[in-house]
């Protein structure tokens, strides 16, 4: 019984497989793809150059340079005592920057 089952989807795939075979038309062209949208020429580049600052790459997007690779050697900087109040501080001072975005 459970030797069943696979050989019926087996023969049903196989059946269905030979039935699209056998009514192929090959003089029929196969569809078209969508025609791909040009990128506006207009707009400007994802990626600026600048010269790198001494841990970064030098290539900015959306204003913030991108830092270069980081090893396991730095397990200990991501695992600071210090990491979560300075994150804290961060946040709070974009809380008070922006505070006219908050309704």
């Amino acid at each position: 019984m459970k030797l069943l089952r696979p050989l019926l989807v087996a023969l049903t795939g196989l059946s269905v497989c030979f039935v699209v075979w056998r009514n192929h038309d090959p003089t029929t062209p196969a569809p078209a793809l969508p025609a791909r949208v040009p990128a506006n020429p207009a707009a400007p580049p994802p990626y600026r150059h600048r010269p790198p600052s001494p841990d970064g790459t030098g290539k900015i997007f959306m204003g913030r340079e991108i830092a270069q690779v980081m090893g396991h050697a730095a397990i200990d900087w991501l695992e600071r005592g210090e990491r979560a109040q300075q994150e804290f501080e961060a946040c709070g001072f974009l809380l008070v920057e922006n505070r006219h975005l908050l309704p």
